[in-house]
């Protein structure tokens, strides 16, 4: 946590939180300090959600993978305050100058662990305007709920497939949580 950010909650709290250099091998680089001494008697819940996003200039660095840390690419910080956490983070993505599109396609492809959250997802794009287009198995679950989905070849399953329709810019928009085997991660490459 930095200095800045310090501030910032303390001045959300209404209490002062002292930040000092803690050198303890394989520790924080920052430590905040409670104390009762301070006023803190019980933990503080802050009013606000606090979303912090690294800056990544992704102009720059064309053909670069995205899966690189933050840490490789980012070029500074914006930290966003709200009552809630969407309009939170979206403040937060908007000062990192993150530009996301108000309609067109998006591509849905998600894994076994996140699916059950998938019919949600899907409504909440249906509902700002947006077709839907997904994988076999993703389209299939949406299909069970009822929500209008186009099926899309995966990139390894053949043409035309989901990197087409980018290339074509057919899809404004993915949301991928990827199954970890070698196929999906080779497809991940190809798309990002």
């Amino acid at each position: 946590m930095s200095e800045a950010d310090a501030l910032t909650i303390t001045a959300e709290i209404g209490c002062p939180v002292v930040v000092r250099p803690s050198y303890v091998l394989g520790g924080r680089a920052m430590e905040i300090v409670y104390s009762y001494e301070l006023g803190f008697t019980k933990e503080v819940i802050p009013r606000h959600v606090y979303v912090k996003e690294a800056v990544l200039p992704f102009e720059k660095f064309q053909g670069c993978d995205v899966l690189l840390g933050p840490e490789m690419r980012s070029t500074g910080e914006v930290m966003r305050i709200d009552f809630e956490f969407y309009l939170a983070f979206a403040e937060a993505q908007i000062s990192a100058g993150q530009i996301l599109p108000e309609s067109g396609t998006v591509f849905l492809s998600l894994n076994d662990l996140t699916k059950p959250h998938l019919a949600n997802i899907a409504r909440a794009f249906c509902t700002l305007g947006f077709k839907i287009v997904a994988t076999s198995g993703t389209a299939h679950v949406l299909e069970l709920e009822k929500i209008p989905v186009e099926r899309v070849l995966k990139m390894h399953e053949g043409q035309p497939h989901a990197g087409d329709m980018i290339v074509n810019k057919e899809i404004q928009l993915m949301v991928i949580t990827s199954s970890g085997d070698v196929l999906d991660q080779s497809d991940g490459r190809q798309l990002r």
